[in-house]
């Protein structure tokens, strides 16, 4: 509605069709296709919700055609225009590129992301930003915040097949530290607590009886012999 108080009814139509076929080509990744709609917007009739939306599309563009930088830059642009759901979609492909070039910092991104994913909820977007932000969660060995957020995922996004590979890797972060050494560099009652949280992520059969064991062999090297027993129980 605020958009066609600035424009005639027929022009934001025209636009709004424009850059929706530019997303449609870029999902597919027709480059090509994407250029072509977006050539024929007049920028300078567009209004601020739609200029981010070009920014974004351009970034995303550029980004395909393999220009980072040019694309960090539109990015930006957007993010720092602060319309969403345009800033949350530039936050969260900024963060993919960054990773995907090696330059990305795990503490600093896992900190934006998260802020983002609370301002941000209830489509395909959040469901991808909380599945990247438990990703880098697990390579910073921030595990309790991984799982955390791999948990909340899974309630809020139950179909998306996106999240069902996230839980699968829980699982195995989760199999990872009970079966392989991980959970050593852990102290003794982080480890305990992260498993009692998380004990659901337990593999069945003799994968998780081996990891229990584990957990409580740790246990009673350390005095901690009703704790073990219990678990063990």
């Amino acid at each position: 509605t605020s958009a066609r108080t600035v424009q005639p009814t027929a022009q934001w139509v025209q636009i709004d069709f424009l850059l929706s076929g530019a997303r449609a080509a870029l999902e597919t990744r027709d480059a090509e296709m994407a250029l072509r709609y977006l050539t024929e917007v007049e920028f300078a009739r567009l209004e601020p919700t739609q200029v981010s939306m070009y920014q974004l599309l351009q970034g995303r563009l550029a980004e395909l055609e393999g220009h980072s930088d040019e694309a960090l830059d539109s990015y930006g642009q957007v993010i720092a225009a602060d319309i969403r759901p345009t800033r949350a979609e530039a936050v969260y492909r900024t963060l993919l590129l960054l990773d995907k070039e090696g330059r990305l910092d795990l503490d600093k991104a896992t900190e934006t992301l998260s802020a983002e994913t609370l301002l941000w909820r209830g489509d395909r977007l959040e469901a991808d930003m909380q599945k990247l932000l438990a990703e880098l969660y697990f390579r910073n060995k921030e595990y309790r915040n991984g799982f955390e957020t791999a948990k909340q995922a899974a309630s809020h996004h139950a179909d998306n097949p996106a999240i069902n590979g996230l839980l699968n890797q829980a699982q195995a972060v989760f199999a990872d530290l009970y079966l392989n050494g991980r959970a050593d560099e852990l102290p003794d009652v982080e480890a305990l607590t992260l498993y009692y949280d998380f004990r659901q992520l337990t593999p069945p059969g003799q994968r998780g009886d081996e990891m229990i064991r584990n957990l409580a062999r740790r246990l009673v090297e350390v005095d901690l012999l009703t704790q073990a027993g219990d678990l063990l129980e």
